[in-house]
C-alpha cells in the first residue's frame, strides 16, 4: 500500500485539465426558457388592453349601435387599426425568442467545430499509433 493513497496520480490530473477543455462551455441558464413565457404573457395582456381601450374607444366616438351601419371599407379601417398593433408586437416577441434560440444554437455548433478541429491528445496518440502498425514505423 502507498503512503499517498486517495491521491491522484500527477498524469491523471493533467489529463483532467485537457479534459476541461471538452466539457460543455455553453449551458442555458434559466432566463432564456422563462423570458419567452413572460414576454408572452406580457405581451397578451398589452394586446387584450389595446383591443379593450380600442372598443372603449370606437364606442365613445362612433355608437357600438352605429357599426352595423357602416360602410365595409369603414369596418376593416377599424379593424386593422385595432389588431394591427398587436400582431406587430407578437412577431417582435417572437423574433426576439427565436434570435436567443438560434444564438444558443449557432454557440453549441462553434464549441462542437473546435471539439472537432482540436481532438483529444490521447485520441491524436491513438490514431498515430493506428496510422503506424506497419512493420516500417
Amino acid at each position: 500500500m502507498s503512503d499517498r493513497e486517495g491521491e491522484w496520480p500527477e498524469e491523471a490530473g493533467r489529463y483532467a485539465g485537457e479534459a476541461e477543455a471538452y466539457a460543455p462551455l455553453v449551458s442555458r441558464s434559466i432566463l432564456p426558457t422563462i423570458l419567452p413565457t413572460i414576454l408572452g404573457w406580457l405581451l397578451a395582456l398589452i394586446a387584450i388592453g389595446w383591443i379593450a381601450v380600442s372598443i372603449w374607444y370606437v364606442n365613445r366616438v362612433l355608437g357600438l349601435q352605429s357599426i352595423p351601419s357602416l360602410l365595409p371599407h369603414e369596418l376593416g379601417g377599424i379593424l386593422a387599426g385595432m389588431l394591427a398593433p398587436p400582431a406587430v408586437l407578437f412577431a417582435l416577441a417572437a423574433w426576439t425568442v427565436r434570435d436567443q434560440q438560434m444564438s444558443y444554437d449557432v454557440a453549441v455548433l462553434e464549441q462542437q467545430i473546435w471539439r472537432m478541429a482540436n481532438p483529444h491528445r490521447r485520441a491524436q496518440v491513438m490514431r498515430i499509433l493506428m496510422n503506424c502498425s506497419a512493420p516500417a514505423c
